[in-house]
């Protein structure tokens, strides 16, 4: 894991000062149509109507002056509770120009469309049914076609959805809510990319479609981009009741996590943490990491980018393989994005103690001590296992000399929880 090597120690970011600007004037723009928003207590985010929550980041690095990256989570904890991610761009000559774009884009391709769909407010020659398992009576909100170029004899009235739609039926799931988010682009040499999430996983069949659309495009030797985001509604009459579901009571990770990216502190990722540990189905000694570098190792980066769970969402290897994945797939953001996240958590788990025996470091899987090792600039040597006044720490020699103790009490006691059950 030498790559981790190219990523430094992370400075702390001057932006606060755009991102507080973005939530304010975000706002203002949303409680212009009449609806309700009011500033979280918890961490930098807005509470849309008591239903939706949104949470913003500037994304990290130097970008050009006339541009204001910025990365949106939209999240409501019963339907969508891991959030909806968009990086999105602003453009302008000063902040405020940047600001306002971005935020235009957001509420024209995100926030309009989410919206609309927790009421029974739609376009009923959208309407469609599907027959899978039972019938159902769909309900479809979409975004304008958003378009970037110069488009002149492309047929494009139809929009993306259109051309997903028919396969899109024979994928949906029986839930309240479904989400489409589609973008695809043509560069002046003809290489195409694209990204097709349905419910923020890969939709390969989709991708395939969209990919085969954008090589009928007329115009040649230049750039040309279109995308839309969509969200199904299950209609209301067709809402079942399942008396056998097990309501969850449990706290979800997502607003801590959220909160520790934006505040790598040692309060917010022992918060964090208490709550994954606290999850039954929680595993530290998954397979995942394997599978991702088996992903990485087939070349199968669009997988890679979008493999995140319960897992391992607190592993800087995996946000570390995430970005290196969207840096080959030539997605910039997402790359800053992941690398961000890579950062943030090292830090977050460096401040946890100074890896004496006295105050040692906190950890939620084994191999985030390697990652915190090579972060702290140490090559490993040799590792023991240490028990003592019921406390289980892992030793970690380096080739140095130094020592560092890990506090993995919590994770041993976990395996050993698996292992009689």
């Amino acid at each position: 894991m030498k790559l981790f090597n190219i990523f430094k120690s992370k400075k702390k970011e001057e932006k606060i000062d755009a991102n507080l600007l973005v939530l304010q004037k975000l706002k203002e723009k949303i409680e212009e149509k009449g609806i309700a928003v009011e500033f979280s207590t918890k961490y930098a985010a807005l509470i849309v109507a008591s239903k939706i929550e949104i949470a913003t980041a500037i994304m990290p690095g130097e970008h050009h002056q006339a541009m204001l990256p910025v990365i949106f989570f939209t999240i409501n904890e019963k339907y969508f509770p891991k959030g909806i991610e968009a990086s999105l761009v602003g453009l302008g000559n000063s902040i405020e120009e940047k600001v306002n774009s971005v935020i235009e884009n957001y509420i024209e391709f995100i926030f309009e469309t989410i919206y609309r769909s927790f009421s029974e407010n739609h376009n009923e020659g959208l309407d469609f049914k599907t027959t899978k398992e039972r019938e159902i009576l769909w309900h479809v909100n979409s975004s304008d076609l958003i378009l970037q170029g110069k488009w002149n004899n492309s047929n494009i009235e139809e929009g993306l959805f259109s051309k997903v739609e028919a396969k899109l039926k024979e994928n949906l799931v029986d839930k309240k809510l479904n989400w489409l988010k589609i973008y695809v682009a043509r560069q002046a040499d003809g290489e195409i990319t694209s990204e097709c999430l349905l419910n923020n996983e890969i939709w390969e069949e989709g991708q395939e479609i969209i990919k085969e659309y954008a090589k009928t495009w007329d115009d040649e030797s230049i750039f040309l981009s279109q995308k839309q985001f969509i969200v199904l509604r299950r209609c209301d009459a067709f809402d079942i009741e399942d008396e056998n579901k097990t309501k969850v009571t449990q706290k979800s990770p997502t607003e801590y996590f959220h909160k520790l990216i934006e505040e790598p502190t040692k309060e917010n990722y022992i918060k964090i943490r208490d709550v994954i540990f606290e999850n039954p189905s929680f595993n530290p000694y998954s397979e995942d990491l394997n599978e991702i570098e088996s992903l990485f190792e087939e070349e199968k980066y669009e997988e890679v980018s979008n493999y995140l769970n319960l897992d391992i969402l607190l592993s800087p290897r995996a946000h570390f393989y995430m970005a290196f994945a969207f840096k080959k797939l030539k997605n910039e953001m997402g790359e800053k994005s992941e690398i961000y996240i890579y950062q943030s958590i090292l830090q977050a788990i460096s401040s946890t103690g100074d890896g004496t025996k006295k105050n040692p470091f906190l950890i939620v899987r084994i191999s985030d001590e390697r990652d915190l090792i090579q972060y702290l600039g140490e090559e490993f040597s040799s590792q023991q296992l240490v028990s003592e006044d019921g406390k289980f720490y892992d030793v970690i020699s380096c080739v140095s000399g130094k020592k560092f103790y890990f506090d993995i009490t919590k994770t041993y006691q976990r395996l050993k929880e698996t292992m009689n059950s």
